[in-house]
């Protein structure tokens, strides 16, 4: 090899260490820290990472101690106010260079606590600033849009400048049961999507399955809903939420403003008063992680649907819809509120 295509090389290889350094959900020189775990052991956590034999042909393990990462990178899967139980994580990349691929799983006293402080740090950094190497990196982060995993999950885009380079990254959080995974993959300009999202879909097939707990006093607050797909008395009715999800584009609106998603929750309910009335009046709300209120009214508005508004006798089941907007914020832990219009709302989570 000539000697400036090996300055070249190294060049790139320092670029590349650097990119990952930034990205990386976990410094990697403390996932081989023990830790007393709650309900997972670091050795029990190493079974549910990706292994090389489920990577690309070509692509190895990277054993580097890594570094800090910079912003609020350095503190992903811990940011204030939380505490780990127990983690593991693991580093791969293509022959020594990019694309790479960083995976970081931890557990918390409480998984739905620690996801959602993780989501709400992540949604709050737009901008990246720091050093690593000696070599000043400037950044951004934004929510993109994803495929959603687990019990819940939000995917970043990272964009960074290093050495007069672009390099991007792509991070999705993903909750499933008692877990909190982290994926990140990194690449000159831009990720493969379509292979980013394969890596997720094998990431997320190792973690245990799902579960749903049936809070204590359900119902009563959004911290405390009914579990998805139970029902709840409410105000003459037996209410089951069926789902709530994404509307992409209104027929009327459009698409959503920006930092805004449209979400259509649907009721299934059945008359148990036996005077008639319609389901209009349990006038559904939305809550999520800043604890805003959103209802069918609340600009910017959408109309996707129509409520159900016709009276209803004892015994009848029907079901109704409403379009409620949502800050991009709110969308992975909303809660659904159901008959405030006399009284306190019961709460239904969303998924």
């Amino acid at each position: 090899m000539s000697q400036c295509r090996q300055m070249m090389s190294g060049h790139r290889r320092r670029v590349v260490a650097i990119t990952f350094a930034a990205l990386l959900v976990v410094p990697i020189c403390l996932l081989g820290t023990v830790a007393t775990a709650v309900s997972a052991s670091p050795s029990k956590l190493s079974t549910v990472l990706l292994s090389i034999g489920e990577m690309p042909i070509g692509w190895v393990v990277d054993s580097s101690s890594g570094s800090g990462g910079i912003g609020c990178l350095s503190t992903l899967m811990e940011p204030k106010g939380v505490q780990q139980t127990a983690k593991a994580g693991a580093l791969f990349e293509n022959n020594g260079n990019v694309p790479g691929v960083d995976e970081a799983v931890a557990t918390y006293t409480n998984a739905a606590t620690g996801y959602n402080k993780i989501v709400a740090s992540l949604t709050a950094c737009k901008r990246l600033s720091g050093k690593l190497g000696g070599q000043k990196i400037t950044g951004t982060l934004a929510q993109m849009s994803f495929p959603g995993y687990g019990n819940a999950s939000e995917a970043f885009e990272a964009r960074f400048t290093v050495y007069g380079a672009t390099l991007g990254g792509d991070i999705v959080i993903v909750r499933k049961a008692s877990i909190v995974m982290a994926l990140a993959e990194a690449d000159f300009v831009s990720v493969n999507v379509s292979q980013f999202q394969g890596f997720v879909n094998e990431a997320v097939a190792k973690l245990p399955p799902t579960t749903t707990t049936a809070p204590s006093g359900n119902g009563s607050s959004p911290s405390r809903p009914v579990p998805f797909g139970k029902t709840a008395s409410v105000d003459g009715w037996t209410v089951k939420l069926v789902s709530v999800t994404p509307e992409s584009t209104d027929p009327r609106a459009g698409k959503p403003p920006k930092g805004y998603l449209f979400e259509i929750d649907t009721l299934q309910v059945t008359r148990t008063a036996a005077t008639p009335s319609s389901p209009i009046g349990l006038d559904p709300e939305l809550v999520g992680l800043t604890h805003a209120v959103r209802k069918a009214g609340t600009s910017p508005r959408c109309w996707g649907v129509n409520s159900y508004n016709y009276q209803v006798d004892k015994g009848r089941t029907v079901k109704t819809s409403d379009c409620i907007s949502v800050p991009v914020a709110d969308a992975s832990g909303l809660a659904v509120g159901v008959g405030g219009l006399v009284g306190n709302p019961t709460w239904f989570a969303a998924k």
